[in-house]
């Protein structure tokens, strides 16, 4: 813990990370990484747009987001876009006896299958997560991504089976699917297969999950640059929805929806869609959240599903002192 807390008090760049535990345990281990020379493995970050992060930290009052889920449903009813993700911050006070690298280390505990970390970048800015979505692993010249989309808050000791998902739901997680292999399909990519959407549990929220596995002799840079933003975290058609979400959200997103992960030389590479995810600051905590507005979308609804997923780590910010 004390080599954590030198990072976590310190202004140098660094990433620590926890990739997260599959049923084979292929990948369970820990991560470490700082800003020395001869790393064995680089660490990538990306923001969600390259001309969206600097647009200010606002966190909307739930009128205004509600306002905003309106005009994005009006939006899909005229035709232009099916999906367009709507995000906002949730910003909550920081307590001084908070132990950043204890919450680290609980959100690894807590969230098994999530990818988990904390960086700090050149600009000073200070990152936390815990994000279920791979967007793009590799394995030589074999790669898997996924499909994940569609939210419920998940029930104590429900079975995973028992989940019913809307007809909106289903649609919304299907236009993911559907916009990942058909770029597969159309820039090359060899011998793909889509698994069966499957529901998944990521920490208080349940999800629908497609495996998608391809081959391509092609680095990973050319591939996340073709999915990434999916319509998972942005919508669909891309451009369309990517110019609502710059004219309409009143922050920029950063980090948050862009993707973060690790590389080494000998083809393996792990990234991960960037939700889940907070800007830590000297007295708070900027937790962004959001969901995919479709036609049948309601505002209410939606707001309440972002409050769903703020459970993720607030669950674990406001445990008691005696508990941390």
């Amino acid at each position: 813990m004390d080599e954590y807390n030198s990072f976590f008090t310190s202004f140098r760049p660094f990433f620590i990370g926890f990739l997260p535990v599959t049923p084979e345990e292929k990948r369970k281990h820990f991560s470490f990484f700082t800003d020395r020379e001869n790393k064995p493995l680089k660490f990538v970050a990306r923001h969600f747009f390259d001309n969206n992060h600097n647009k200010g930290n606002v966190a909307v009052s739930r009128d205004e987001y509600l306002q905003i889920i309106e005009r994005a449903v009006e939006k899909i009813k005229s035709g232009i876009v099916s999906k367009i993700v709507i995000s906002r911050i949730k910003n909550t006070k920081r307590e001084k006896d908070i132990s950043l690298s204890l919450l680290l280390l609980r959100m690894k505990e807590n969230y098994p299958n999530a990818f988990v970390y904390a960086f700090r970048n050149k600009e000073g800015e200070l990152w936390m997560g815990a994000t279920p979505e791979l967007l793009l692993s590799r394995n030589n010249g074999k790669f898997t991504t996924v499909s994940l989309a569609a939210t419920q808050p998940v029930v104590e000791g429900k079975n995973t089976s028992k989940y019913h998902w809307t007809k909106k739901e289903i649609e919304e997680q299907k236009i993911v699917s559907d916009f990942i292999i058909s770029e597969l399909h159309s820039n090359g990519a060899l011998r793909i297969s889509a698994g069966t959407a499957q529901t998944v549990i990521a920490g208080k929220v349940a999800h629908l999950k497609t495996i998608i596995e391809f081959e391509s002799e092609k680095p990973s840079g050319y591939w996340l640059d073709i999915l990434h933003p999916t319509p998972a975290v942005c919508g669909f058609p891309r451009e369309a929805s990517r110019t609502f979400i710059l004219e309409n959200e009143k922050y920029g997103r950063s980090y948050y929806c862009g993707y973060i992960g690790v590389e080494d030389e000998g083809g393996m590479a792990e990234y991960f869609v960037n939700l889940r995810c907070m800007r830590v600051n000297e007295d708070s905590f900027d937790m962004f959240v959001g969901g995919g507005i479709m036609e049948r979308s309601d505002p209410s609804a939606e707001w309440d599903e972002t409050e769903w997923k703020s459970e993720t780590l607030l669950a674990l910010i406001n445990r008691p002192v005696s508990e941390r």
